[in-house]
């Protein structure tokens, strides 16, 4: 009888703490149901923007592409010059010619995007 009256007064002093412990492990559960999915959703989000604004693509390959786009840009602005000599014999030559030149960034978004990876232009000898 006294183990019966001892239980029940141990239980009466417990019961707060198991409450409050009830009551922080269902405020825990309910922030980790709603909070969590949204924390995943802001982390896939970002990445999706960094990988939406990030080349792929070392930066090396980008300066090496970027000399050898100038490099066609030129060769190709000498062979119009040259077009002349090149070709002859027509009674006439009409250009209509933006001048040659591009952005390499713009250049290499547009590569990247396209290719995913690549490396810079190797030119056949």
């Amino acid at each position: 009888m006294k183990a019966r009256a001892i239980a029940g007064e141990l239980m009466l002093r417990v019961k707060p703490v198991l409450a409050l412990l009830f009551v922080c492990l269902v405020i825990y559960a309910f922030c980790t149901m709603v909070v969590g999915p949204i924390t995943v959703a802001l982390s896939q989000a970002t990445t999706e923007y960094m990988t939406a604004t990030t080349y792929p693509v070392a930066n090396q390959d980008i300066t090496n592409s970027t000399a050898q786009w100038k490099e066609l840009e030129m060769l190709l602005e000498q062979r119009i010059e040259n077009i002349e000599t090149e070709l002859p014999n027509y009674d006439e030559y009409r250009f209509d010619i933006d001048p040659m030149e591009h952005d390499p960034f713009e250049l290499m978004s547009y590569l990247a995007a396209t290719h995913l990876e690549f490396t810079h232009l190797i030119r056949p000898a």
